[in-house]
């Protein structure tokens, strides 16, 4: 009889003997508990030091809450920048001069899809929007001859402290030299396409054209997020009408900061879960399993005095141990996991001498006692059924009186397996003899494809945006001509030479104009307005169709939200200060402004009272011939270098996809080596414990001639064709559901779908390489078949 101490002794000895008996098993479970609790961990990390990374920054620089651009005339920028100064509860930096350019280079390369305000650096220290230095001189401005340059652009481009950059504005080339690099956080996002350079106050005089207008920044800082509205409503009413030009709100400064680390972040927190589903699931089996086959063991135990609880006991002391391994290790490997993946996803928010950002201490324990909680859960819900044993029968039987009733009544045998050959009997009774660990190895395959397929589409759709340009709210056009000074630019040369050009199958003029859409708050976007065919620009809609007539409006999907309209319906914006209605013609989706944007033609700015000419500074080109676009582009960038940047869409485009591709590749590549690894050796110790609980099965089929290589080979055909069966499900998985999961983060950003390109010779490779682990596990596990004499085998 067990009394006194001895019992709890008992307890410790018995899980201890679980833990020393089947190791493969634990080390199985041990693997799937790590694995899930170190992807979410590791999302979980990612997701808080993003939002954290960014607020601390913001906070640090003193960044702004809006920031005014007042370029086009319509308000006073000095009575503005008064107006807000004398505000309680309000910081503003002084007006800032700017002026605009597309054409910069780098040792005689043009750097391509940058649009850059060219800034006056102000004498004084900026009380908003600090400007922290990564690399480089530490002043209050840069010195004559120099420039800052944001370490978005920097780290994008790959300049460095001490580069020189040229300058195209006026007809005019100037060089300045790179002295710092710095943290400009408004324009200093992941795949942001505007960058602020910081000048010499002389050298901005020097070299930029006093005959343009000025154009002026403001940034508005307040103390409390919540007086936002009000004081927006007083300024408003104090200037009579909205606010009729460009605004970038906090919520744009911050978006593409953290898209990138949510997405990835979202994923993970996906895949961990599912993989903490499957540690689960494996735990019940283990459980299950244990009891069947240790039956008439505990049935003696039991009739020695063990109580039903202490049985429990045994079990619940195994898988807290287990647990406790698996936990601690994957909660310190998160850590530095996600600090590799927030150093390329971070990195325009660092500065140089800092470490990786703190870990959420307190959000990672919860995690590891989530996860800790479950797996004691299951294992006392499947342990539970040890009550149920009856010491009398488990004695008799091995198992209880109805069970052995059963058994019996299946002894007639495998009726009609006797037509097939003796390695597809072998493959089949591998998989029937071991239910629960076939369905492991079908579900493990089947997360691995999934996880796998979904992340080369994810990367793949990226990389190739150019393919579906229109559908991410970008043009397809062959070539793209930007001006270099918008303000002085002039179109005829251009013109003229494009009509005469018979390579030229069509083209058509940008202008990108301000506009409000008053509903609630006012929310400003911006206007495309297209003197030609958007549809031969390759733009395109959800619903309905790009404006045609000049009453017609394109709407992006959160604009349409805001405005609570649909096809058909009227819309009512200021455009240049003058209240517009149209009727919407089309909803469409576009990345870059997050859809808060809009298209109409360039009859409809034309017509309008106030309305003012249409200035186009961008135009849309395309050739008969696509073999000819390098040659057209370089000919044309030869011949108007010193009023247009040409550059074929396919580079601007470029741009973009190289930047997200570079940033996914990391964790994306995590994953499946991940999965890939675990997976093999997760399937491995699957079959392992399959082949010694019929080691004496395998050593029969030797003695009546059999071969090794035949018996291996017949259990790898049905592992293969488990695991095959499962990335099948996995791949559809991957291209149907994994995308729309993540459809509802990207829905803010004004992606309704996510664009895929889906290469099928790419997502059978990844299928593939999901078997591999089936197909190494298996083999390498089968070894013991071959390296073992049949009289061991039956023995054993």
């Amino acid at each position: 009889m067990y009394r006194g101490n001895s019992r709890m002794t008992a307890l410790y000895m018995l899980g201890l003997a679980q833990l020393k008996r089947k190791k493969l098993q634990n080390i199985l479970t041990i693997l799937l508990i790590m694995l899930s609790t170190l992807l979410m961990s590791t999302s979980i990390i990612l997701l808080s030091n993003t939002d954290n990374a960014f607020l601390d920054m913001h906070d640090r620089t003193h960044g702004s809450h809006e920031l005014l651009l007042l370029d086009q005339g319509i308000h006073s920028p000095a009575d503005i920048q008064n107006w807000w100064s004398k505000q309680e509860g309000v910081d503003t930096t002084p007006l800032l001069p700017y002026q605009t350019i597309s054409k910069v280079s780098k040792d005689g390369s043009i750097i391509s899809n940058v649009f850059v305000y060219l800034m006056h650096t102000p004498e004084i220290t900026l009380e908003v929007d600090q400007l922290l230095v990564v690399k480089g001189e530490n002043k209050e401005q840069p010195s004559a001859g120099n420039i800052w340059l944001s370490s978005s652009l920097a780290n994008k481009q790959g300049i460095k402290v001490g580069d020189r950059l040229q300058f195209e504005s006026g007809g005019g080339v100037f060089e300045l030299s790179v002295s710092a690099i710095v943290i400009d956080l408004p324009y200093g996002a992941p795949f942001s396409t505007s960058s602020r350079i910081w000048m010499n106050p002389a050298d901005y005089s020097r070299y930029l054209s006093s005959d343009i207008g000025e154009s002026y920044m403001l940034g508005i800082r307040y103390d409390s997020l919540n007086d936002r509205a009000e004081l927006w409503e007083q300024f408003e009413a104090w200037l009579g009408s909205p606010y009729m030009e460009t605004k970038l709100t906090y919520e744009e400064m911050s978006s593409f900061y953290l898209i990138l680390n949510k997405l990835i972040g979202y994923l993970m927190i996906a895949l961990g879960a599912t993989m903490l589903v499957i540690a689960l699931i494996t735990i019940g089996f283990t459980v299950s399993d244990a009891i069947l086959t240790q039956y008439r063991s505990i049935g003696i135990i039991k009739s020695l005095g063990m109580t039903s609880n202490r049985t429990l006991a045994v079990f619940m002391i195994q898988y807290a141990l287990l647990a406790i391994i698996a936990i601690i290790p994957g909660l310190a490997l998160s850590g530095l996991i996600s600090s590799y993946i927030m150093d390329g996803t971070l990195s325009n928010l660092r500065l140089e001498q800092e470490n990786a950002p703190a870990l959420q201490g307190g959000a990672i324990l919860s995690i590891g006692m989530l996860v800790f909680v479950l797996v004691i859960a299951c294992t006392y819900v499947v342990a539970n059924k040890s009550r149920r044993i009856m010491p009398a029968q488990a004695i008799r039987y091995g198992m209880s009186e109805d069970s052995n009733a059963r058994f019996s009544k299946r002894q007639a045998g495998w009726v009609g397996l006797d037509r097939f050959s003796p390695s597809v009997v072998t493959a089949w009774k591998n998989i029937q003899n071991h239910q629960k660990g076939s369905w492991l190895i079908f579900i493990i395959s089947c997360v691995s494809a999934a996880a796998l397929s979904f992340g080369y589409i994810l990367v793949n759709s990226v990389a190739t945006m150019d393919q579906r340009a229109g559908e991410w709210g970008y043009d397809s056009s062959h070539i793209a001509a930007i001006a270099i000074n918008p303000a002085s630019f002039s179109r005829d040369g251009l013109d003229e030479a494009l009509e005469q050009d018979n390579r030229i199958q069509s083209f058509a003029w940008l202008s990108t104009i301000n506009g409000v859409v008053v509903s609630g708050n006012p929310i400003n976007i911006n206007i495309s307005v297209l003197e030609g065919s958007f549809e031969e620009t390759g733009l395109t809609t959800l619903k309905g169709h790009n404006p045609q007539l000049r009453n017609e409006i394109a709407l992006g999907v959160n604009v349409a939200k805001e405005l609570d309209v649909g096809i058909g319906q009227h819309a009512e914006i200021y455009i240049q200060g003058v209240k517009r209605t149209f009727v919407v013609s089309g909803i469409y989706q576009a990345i870059s402004n997050m859809s808060y944007s809009a298209r109409i033609s360039s009859e409809a700015i034309l017509d309008g009272k106030g309305a003012s000419s249409f200035k186009p500074d961008n135009a849309f080109i395309n050739v008969f011939d696509p073999e000819q676009v390098d040659d057209v582009a370089a000919d044309y960038n030869k011949r108007f270098q010193s009023t247009v940047t040409i550059v074929t869409q396919k580079q601007l485009l470029d741009s973009v996809s190289k930047e997200a591709t570079g940033l996914l590749i990391l964790p994306m590549g995590f994953i499946a080596l991940l999965f890939i690894a675990v997976s093999a050796i997760i399937i491995y110790s699957t079959c392992k414990i399959h082949i010694r609980k019929e080691s004496k099965t395998y050593g029969i089929y030797k003695t009546i001639g059999m071969t090794s290589s035949r018996i291996r080979l017949s259990l790898l055909s049905g592992i293969l064709s488990i695991a095959f069966a499962g990335a099948i499900i996995g791949v559809i998985i991957g291209i149907f559901i994994l995308p729309s999961s993540i459809e509802s983060l990207l829905s803010g950003y004004g992606m309704i779908y996510l664009p895929l390109a889906l290469d099928w010779t790419g997502i059978g490779i990844a299928a593939c390489l999901s078997l591999v682990p089936a197909a190494l596990g298996s083999w390498l596990s089968s070894s013991l078949i071959a390296a073992t004499t049949p009289r061991t085998l039956i023995v054993e």
